[in-house]
């Protein structure tokens, strides 16, 4: 018990810093900022209750209240809002925003006259359904949210060179971890003994999200250019138009070799070829077949065959060719180059050595 009530108290403690940092960020996502520490307040008031419940007399009330469940109808709009402000990909209308929060108040209103009432037995028979309902709210809401972060995941493809800053597997992660907490709350709802793993998983979310807020800040300060999403069922290309344009890109790919800018972006290209953004993303995708991801790692991943193919240098690092191409991670370098050669830097490097 005493083990639990430190889990509980550090992790609300936790929760309360990280909620703080969030808030002090940037202005740039302030209110997709606000949705997430509002999220993690929420979490640390969870935690809070179940402290307070654990061995502390004059908050007994708690363990007949129920507020866990109260909280929860809290938890998943509000990280659905985050991922919709965060991404860019469309804000819900006010209407819809209140319709997300209405199961909440509506519990708390029926809460409030279950205190009032004083703890009638009669109302506490209606808490199952409550507590059922909250874990299929907030389900329901991680995999729109999921859904959401797939779309954005595409969308990027199609508009940065560079995934490493701008990707949100970091946010996937913390989704699936929010879904395993709620299907081990439905499992050990069951064997109440076991249920403060429920909440020990709380606390470990919390930190999760508390470690990427510490790690990778940029995430916080960055979204998807609006120009690489909208789509050209309208596009006055033509075939001919189409393929002056590809000779265009391809000119330009191999005389200024502009793949090798790290930070080269779909409207930056289109600015340097005097192209409309929509127009550019139609023209790789129709004429190469690719998002502008893939396009521009492929023209990085052959200038790195062949600096590799030409050094005289055996002891050149991967590495530095990695950077030297316009990739900023060796994990992506990598990734790409088994994509398209079907080999690692390395295993190509060695196999140019036995050849």
């Amino acid at each position: 018990m005493y083990v639990l009530k430190i889990v509980f108290l550090v992790g609300s403690i936790q929760g309360f810093i990280t909620s703080l940092a969030l808030f002090s960020f940037g202005k740039t996502h302030r209110k997709a900022n606000y949705y997430l520490a509002t999220s993690v307040l929420v979490m640390t008031g969870i935690l809070l209750v179940d402290y307070f419940f654990h061995g502390n007399e004059p908050f007994r009330f708690l363990k007949h209240s129920d507020f866990h469940a109260v909280l929860s109808f809290l938890l998943g709009p509000l990280l659905y809002l985050y991922v919709k402000s965060l991404t860019g990909l469309g804000t819900p209308k006010k209407s819809a925003v209140i319709l997300y929060f209405t199961p909440f108040i509506s519990v708390l209103l029926f809460m409030g006259v279950y205190i009032a009432s004083g703890f009638l037995p009669q109302v506490y028979q209606y808490f199952f359904i409550i507590e059922i309902c909250s874990l299929l709210y907030v389900l329901s809401f991680i995999i729109l949210s999921i859904l959401g972060i797939q779309r954005y995941e595409r969308a990027i493809r199609d508009s940065f060179s560079n995934l490493d800053k701008v990707s949100l597997q970091w946010l996937r992660v913390i989704e699936i971890v929010l879904a395993t907490i709620i299907l081990a709350a439905a499992v050990l709802y069951f064997w109440k003994s076991y249920f403060d793993m429920v909440w020990i998983l709380v606390a470990l979310m919390i930190y999760i999200i508390s470690y990427y807020t510490l790690r990778k800040p940029d995430i916080f300060s960055g979204t998807v250019a609006e120009e690489g999403v909208k789509k050209y069922q309208k596009s006055s290309l033509n075939s001919k138009i189409l393929q002056d344009n590809k000779m265009k890109i391809d000119k330009i790919m191999k005389e200024e070799k502009v793949y090798m800018d790290s930070e080269i972006t779909l409207p930056m290209l289109a600015e340097k070829l005097s192209l409309p953004v929509h127009h550019l993303s139609q023209i790789i995708n129709q004429a190469y077949n690719k998002s502008f991801y893939e396009f521009i790692s492929l023209y990085r991943i052959e200038q790195a065959k062949e600096l590799i193919l030409s050094s005289k240098d055996e002891d050149i690092r991967i590495m530095n060719i990695c950077f030297q191409v316009g990739f900023n991670t060796i994990s992506s370098f990598n990734k790409s180059f088994k994509k398209f050669t079907g080999l690692t830097p390395t295993q190509f490097r060695n196999k140019k050595h036995h050849s």
